[in-house]
């Protein structure tokens, strides 16, 4: 079973993708990982409960940095998707 999708196959998922180019297939790897670590685990394993608004909170600040890549890359259209899953969690503490 593979766990991670490869970096061609994620950016041939949609049309803006040209992002991806920038990163290694080593950090979407690391990205998927820590996703799961983090984020999804303790809450399904009941462990260490706390690290799930840690996580959250650090997604957000992985949010952060993408809309700072597509705002360097020219992408505003696409940007503000970035933006309101930023707007919603900030509005929701």
């Amino acid at each position: 079973m593979k766990l991670f999708m490869s970096k061609d196959k994620f950016a041939s998922m949609t049309r803006n993708s040209e992002w991806a180019e920038e990163f290694t297939p080593g950090d979407f790897k690391a990205l998927g990982v820590f996703e799961a670590l983090g984020l999804i685990l303790p809450a399904v394993l009941g462990i260490a409960p706390i690290l799930v608004p840690i996580a959250a909170s650090d997604l957000t600040l992985y949010m952060a940095g993408a809309m700072a890549t597509r705002l360097r890359r020219g992408e505003y259209a696409v940007m503000m998707g970035d933006f309101v899953f930023l707007a919603r969690w900030l509005l929701a503490k």
